[in-house]
């Protein structure tokens, strides 16, 4: 096993990059479980009763293209501009805590490990959570993010955001 670990981490280094696609078992955030709304380029999940941007902030096209990293005061702003521009008619964007990230982990997709019929262009890379990260393991200042390669719990003081509200009740 250990023998295996190395072989994909030595191949992992070289190519620089894992391998992206979908295992073939159920996924873990099917496309069934969002309603999209193209026009407003917001997703809400059923599963959660969170809406969430569909494109990463800086990528209003959801290209995955250039998408620019925050750290969390720079993250913030985005909030503050989100919502004093009344992003689809909602003036309470927040950044998300690291459970509500991790809720839109695709479990059987790697490099991006996302929904990308729901999430589209959304880049293999980390997106910053509002929580903060402690213990000995973290580096001052830092936050959890998920990274989006393989969907794990990482720790970072810059990535990528994606913005979040709770879906208004009707």
């Amino acid at each position: 096993m250990r023998l295996f670990i190395l072989i994909v981490s030595l191949l992992f280094i070289a190519t620089g990059s894992a391998f992206a696609g979908c295992d073939d078992f159920p996924a873990s955030t099917p496309t069934s479980q969002f309603t999209v709304d193209s026009t407003n380029k917001t997703v809400v999940d059923t599963k959660t009763g969170l809406m969430w941007k569909q494109c990463l902030e800086g990528d209003s096209a959801c290209s995955g293209i250039s998408v620019p990293t925050y750290n969390f005061a720079g993250a913030v702003g985005q909030v503050a501009t989100a919502n004093s521009g009344s992003f689809a008619g909602f003036t309470d964007w927040r950044l998300p805590n690291i459970k509500e990230l991790q809720s839109i982990v695709e479990e059987q997709c790697s490099n991006p490990a996302i929904n990308s019929t729901v999430f589209p262009g959304n880049p293999p890379a980390e997106v910053l959570s509002n929580s903060p990260c402690t213990g000995a393991s973290c580096n001052a200042g830092s936050w959890w993010t998920i990274g989006f390669t393989a969907g794990a719990m990482l720790s970072n003081t810059n990535a990528h955001v994606r913005l979040v509200l709770d879906v208004p009740v009707q």
